[in-house]
């Protein structure tokens, strides 16, 4: 289970997810901030907010980043989404991996995904509108998998079912479909084209990736030239338990209680009495018959 992992038995998790609390209410306050003004000012956050292709040929650059602030203001399931996605995903990243990494990789995704979507979408007579934090949070997700990439996780489908997962092969099963999607439903519309951006969504997952490759790049694994072991659960840097040490040696003890090493049969000597000098050594009987 996940909560069997070290990330997850810290006694207070709210501790260190501060940066990713401050990102969901950021999107909830921008959400509420866009169906004011848009109740005030129908288009304008459309026009200096949102991505579109007239935006950038008007120079408003920004909306390369800034859409990942807006959602749909009459479909609540997706800023529902986008951050459940990023609360469950980030609860279990962020200790991982930092702020700053986890910061960067959401935004770097977010700003992959509108630039692929607008290289994508530049010259569509529809003149689409890209919304959502969609890009950044599949950026995590990529990142969470390539991370974690063989532990076998137990989540529940639909809150309700509990479904086991390898985050690798998940990610290759999502890309599939992101890509199939894709290529089918937005590069070359087969039917009714689709309102989702699946060219963000697989930008973003392609960031991710690059985010994770970067990571272990600049702090190479330390099992890499190891031969490897059973995993343990410890976590990284953390002290390991190390071997009990040896007894001491046993020590012969006299009849006057002094304490003496034993002594091995290649260094002892042979005892002489007191006040004579070195025995001479012995002749062999072949010698002595020899010398006769």
């Amino acid at each position: 289970m996940i909560s069997d992992r070290y990330y997850m038995r810290d006694p207070n998790p709210a501790k260190g997810l501060a940066p990713l609390l401050w990102l969901i209410g950021a999107l909830v306050g921008c959400f509420i901030l866009q169906r004011v003004v848009e109740w005030a000012a129908p288009g304008w956050t459309y026009d200096w907010v949102a991505l579109t292709a007239d935006s950038i040929r008007h120079g408003r650059v920004w909306t390369l980043l800034t859409y990942s602030f807006l959602h749909e203001p009459n479909n609540l399931l997706h800023l529902i989404f986008n951050a459940l996605g990023i609360l469950f995903i980030g609860r279990l990243l962020l200790p991982t991996v930092g702020t700053r990494r986890f910061l960067l990789t959401y935004f770097g995704a977010a700003l992959a995904g509108g630039i692929f979507w607008l290289a994508v979408n530049f010259t569509s007579p529809s003149r689409p509108v890209l919304l959502g934090a969609s890009a950044g949070t599949y950026g995590l997700l990529a990142l969470f998998c390539c991370r974690f990439a063989f532990d076998r996780m137990t989540v529940l489908l639909f809150f309700v079912i509990p479904v086991t997962i390898v985050p690798r092969y998940f990610l290759i099963v999502i890309g599939a479909i992101e890509t199939i999607f894709f290529l089918f439903a937005e590069l070359f519309p087969v039917g009714a084209p689709s309102t989702f951006a699946h060219s963000a969504h697989v930008a973003g997952l392609l960031a991710g990736i690059i985010a994770y490759r970067a990571m272990a790049a600049a702090t190479p694994l330390r099992t890499k030239n190891r031969r490897r072991g059973p995993r343990s659960n410890c976590p990284p840097g953390a002290a390991r338990r190390r071997p009990p040490p040896r007894p001491p040696r046993s020590r012969s003890t006299s009849p006057d209680g002094r304490t003496s090493r034993p002594r091995s049969i290649a260094s002892s000597t042979r005892s002489t009495p007191a006040g004579s000098g070195p025995s001479p050594p012995r002749r062999s009987a072949r010698s002595t018959r020899r010398g006769t």
